[in-house]
């Protein structure tokens, strides 16, 4: 399941968009090219806004009537840690099966008006 719904990939992809600059900040990345952020990259110079983190978050209900079935779905919050995804007991080693499915895309068969991703 979710292999079908583009949701899961999108989601996917944000998560991978918060670990990125974790592992960046980790491996001191940007020191390593000497790269300066100038203000971007300063805190004191440029505040991100914060909020404090909730303790508790209320459920959230919806209910749908499907023929003779009541249909419910119950949400909750959500925490990401991203650096969380870098500690050694969450890695995984790398078997080569990423390089071979990058090898296996081949661009040029795609339709001229699809999306690389499509």
């Amino acid at each position: 399941m979710g292999r079908d719904r583009p949701v899961y990939a999108q989601l996917r992809n944000c998560i991978d968009l918060l670990v990125a600059p974790a592992f960046i900040k980790q491996h001191d990345l940007l020191g390593q090219a000497g790269l300066e952020l100038s203000a971007l990259g300063d805190e004191k110079s440029y505040s991100v806004e914060t909020y404090p983190a909730l303790q508790e978050v209320a459920t959230a209900v919806n209910a749908i009537w499907k023929g003779t079935t009541l249909m419910t779905q119950f949400g909750g919050g959500v925490e990401i840690r991203p650096s969380e995804a870098l500690s050694p007991e969450n890695r995984l080693a790398d078997d080569g099966s990423a390089a071979k499915a990058r090898d296996a895309i081949r661009l040029e068969d795609l339709p001229a008006d699809a999306w690389w991703w499509d």
